[in-house]
């Protein structure tokens, strides 16, 4: 019932597009029943959406109201697992883990992104964030990942996407004409049972894993850019 709760205000919107739109294809039954539907919802849910819409006004948000912030669908902000940098993920579903002896509840989005992993041109690749329960109430923009969209000041949201996109339009070119030099050294590479795992090599060719660590342009997100 949470993920039906999280699309109200997009219920809402439908049913006023719908109350205004000159479709004779639209069945006016249609109406009636999202109307009902969408009064049941208020009205049955009245306490929990009456806490969830007082914390996004202050733009917090409680570990068991965040069904209320990531909706599917939406852009998130979040940051690249291998150089921390701040990446765009489209979030395809939520999740949660149960406590258990060893681990904390957590809510885990499940996201999509654009990859031009192995050269083989852009396609979509995973990528999860795990948030840990926290108490009380947090600002939205200190967790693992927020949507782009009211959260991030306008100007800073501009910025970001033009980097994203310049990033985006860099690491395709490079997926798609060969890039080889010689190098000698270490290189690394994190993974989830091992922080990082080191690895001598002498002459590779630059796959978008390392294009990445060569085109990243700035660490976290200042303070300064967040939308409070």
């Amino acid at each position: 019932m949470e993920q039906v709760l999280a699309f109200l205000p997009n219920f809402e919107d439908y049913f006023t597009v719908l109350k205004k739109s000159d479709d004779h294809t639209v069945h006016p039954d249609m109406i009636v029943h999202l109307d009902y539907a969408i009064d049941f919802l208020k009205l049955e849910y009245n306490a929990r959406l009456s806490e969830l819409n007082s914390l996004l006004k202050e733009t917090r948000i409680t570990f068991d109201l965040l069904w209320g912030v990531f909706i599917p669908g939406s852009i998130l902000i979040a940051n690249c697992g291998l150089t921390q940098e701040p990446i765009a993920v489209r979030l395809r579903y939520t999740y949660s883990t149960e406590k258990t002896d060893s681990r904390s509840r957590r809510f885990v989005l499940s996201c999509e992104y654009v990859d031009f992993g192995d050269g083989c041109g852009p396609g979509y690749g995973d990528h999860e964030v795990e948030i840990v329960e926290f108490l009380g109430a947090k600002p939205i923009t200190d967790l693992d990942a927020f949507p782009m969209s009211p959260y991030l000041e306008p100007e800073y949201e501009a910025k970001i996407k033009e980097d994203l996109i310049a990033r985006g339009r860099r690491c395709f070119e490079f997926s798609t004409s060969p890039r080889h030099m010689q190098y000698s050294g270490i290189a690394y590479r994190r993974t989830k049972n091992d922080p990082c795992e080191y690895k001598k090599i002498s002459v590779g060719a630059f796959c978008c894993v390392i294009v990445r660590l060569l085109i990243v342009d700035s660490g976290e997100i200042p303070d300064s850019h967040r939308s409070r």
